[in-house]
């Protein structure tokens, strides 16, 4: 068959292979985390921060402290159906790591675990669906910590609404600008680091071991951080928000959720029944976040 017999093909086959074509773009997985806010527990300079491994640039990199147990987590903004993950190690990489998705920040899903990662480049093919994404390190490669040079999100538009993480469990809470705060990864147990420019701290928190029982709910307060840990005043802007996390006290995991207002000084939490340990960490606009504090529950 020559070119002209091929083009004046019958006007219905054309329409179909037309909108065959349409469909298949529609469905093409898409890079979703690029530049989208994205957190880690902890990072081990001031230019290292979470944003740098979201940022497209492969030159620039996101490193954590030499612990274990840390976590890397993007917002796409919205919900969409993911279908693949793809980390690009520095050669400080994780041999133990999960990928996990949410709707909320809270509940977190299992798309992928490994006890052997080698580092290089991880290329995951997954399926679930979520506003959230992140790593989840249980063991590291090296002595050092995790870092990443990019963090990339692919998949596609599920057509679900935006779920905001603080709206997860039932909250009351209120935009107080009291000063004082959380905790801090160069101080003792009464301050606050959030992030690289650490704030000092007043917390109601107790020993890490203690456990309060619950049988309806509980509401959990702190106060807002407003100096940093060099002494220099905190703006109540710079401040991302907090990270909550929760469990009972026979549990080995928590269940955390992001509260994205640095204004929010109270949680409650309900239906809660049982014995549980509550702690909470401040995070800085650059995605750099404090030790863990526990809290009280008020009475």
């Amino acid at each position: 068959m020559n070119l002209s017999s091929r083009i004046l093909r019958n006007t219905f086959y054309v329409a179909a292979l037309v909108f065959s074509a349409v469909s298949v773009s529609a469905s093409a997985e898409t890079l979703l985390s690029l530049n989208k806010k994205a957190t880690a527990s902890t990072k081990d300079n001031s230019s290292r921060v979470a944003s740098k491994a979201v940022d497209g640039n492969t030159g620039t990199r996101w490193a954590s402290y030499p612990v274990d147990s840390t976590w890397f987590t993007v917002d796409l903004g919205k919900s969409f159906d993911i279908s693949r993950v793809k980390l690009s190690w520095e050669a400080a990489y994780g041999k133990g790591y999960k990928i996990q998705v949410s709707n909320d920040g809270s509940k977190w899903s299992d798309v992928f675990t490994t006890t052997t990662g080698n580092g290089g480049v991880d290329d995951l093919s997954v399926s679930g669906s979520g506003r959230y994404v992140r790593m989840l390190g249980t063991e590291r490669g090296t002595k050092f910590g995790y870092s990443l040079w990019e963090f990339q999100v692919y998949g596609t538009d599920s057509g679900s609404s935006n779920v905001s993480p603080s709206s997860s469990s039932s909250s009351s809470s209120s935009a107080k600008s009291s000063s004082s705060s959380s905790s801090s990864s160069k101080a003792n147990s009464s301050s606050s680091k959030p992030a690289s420019s650490s704030s000092s701290a007043k917390s109601s928190s107790s020993s890490s071991k203690s456990s309060t029982a619950t049988t309806n709910g509980v509401t959990l307060e702190w106060s807002i951080p407003d100096m940093r840990e060099n002494g220099e005043y905190l703006e109540l802007d710079d401040i991302g928000g907090y990270e909550l996390r929760y469990k009972k006290a026979t549990d080995t995991e928590y269940t955390t959720i992001i509260i994205e207002d640095g204004g929010v000084d109270s949680y409650t939490l309900n239906k809660l029944s049982g014995d549980y340990e509550f702690s909470i960490a401040t995070y800085d606009t650059d995605g750099l976040f404090s030790e863990f504090v526990t809290l009280e529950p008020r009475s």
